[in-house]
C-alpha cells in the first residue's frame, strides 16, 4: 500500500472511531422524540398533487412514529405563502414543510425580494425527495391537434388564441414558457 492510501485509510478509520464514540450521546439526546403529534405542512390546497403526497406520507409515518401525523393546507402564491408560515415554526422537528420546485427556486427566481422571507438553502434542512414527476401538454380531445407541431403551427397562425392552466410559480408554468420561448410562440 502506498504512503498516500495509508494515510487516506488512517484518516477514515480516525473519523469512524471519532463518529462511532459520539452516537450514543446523539441518540440519546433524541430518544424522546418524537413526544407530541406532528404536522406536515402542504403549502397548497386540498386536493392536488402535494395535499395527497403529505397524506400518503403522514398515515405511515403515524404508524411508525407512534404519533398522529397531520396535514395542515395553506395555500396561496404558488406555496410561497405556507412556505413562509413553515420557516416561522419552531425548527423542532414538529413541523415539516413538503415543499417544491415551485416554492424552493422558481419563486426566487420571479421574486428575489423573496430571499427577505425565507432561504430555501439555509432556512431548511432537506429530508427526502418523495415524488417527481413528468410535465405533460394535452389537449382537448376535440381540438383539431394531433401533434405538438400541430399546437405550434395553429399558435404561430393565430397568435394569442390559445390559453394553457398551470399552477403560478410551478415547474409546468415556467416549462410552458420556455416552450413558448423556444418554439417562438405566444
Amino acid at each position: 500500500m502506498t504512503n498516500r492510501r495509508q494515510t487516506l485509510l488512517s484518516i477514515a478509520q480516525s473519523a469512524m472511531l471519532l463518529l462511532a464514540s459520539g452516537l450514543p450521546v446523539l441518540a440519546q439526546a433524541q430518544a424522546d422524540y418524537p413526544s407530541k403529534p406532528i404536522k406536515i405542512l402542504v403549502p397548497f390546497p386540498p386536493g392536488g398533487t402535494s395535499d395527497v403526497m403529505g397524506r400518503m406520507m403522514a398515515e405511515p409515518l403515524s404508524r411508525v412514529l407512534k404519533v398522529p401525523v397531520t396535514v395542515e393546507n395553506v395555500g396561496g402564491g404558488g406555496g410561497v405563502i405556507g412556505t413562509e408560515r413553515g420557516v416561522k415554526a419552531a425548527a423542532d422537528g414538529y413541523t415539516l414543510i413538503q415543499t417544491g420546485v415551485g416554492q424552493n427556486a422558481v419563486a426566487h427566481g420571479l421574486d428575489p425580494a423573496l430571499v427577505s422571507k425565507y432561504n430555501s438553502n439555509t432556512d431548511f434542512i432537506h429530508l427526502s425527495q418523495i415524488h417527481h414527476g413528468p410535465n405533460v401538454l394535452v389537449v382537448n380531445a376535440d381540438r383539431p391537434f394531433k401533434t405538438l407541431r400541430d399546437v405550434v403551427q395553429f399558435a404561430k397562425a393565430n397568435p394569442g388564441k390559445l390559453d394553457y392552466g398551470y399552477t403560478h410559480a410551478a415547474s409546468g408554468h415556467m416549462a410552458m414558457e420556455l416552450f413558448k420561448q423556444t418554439a417562438g410562440i405566444s
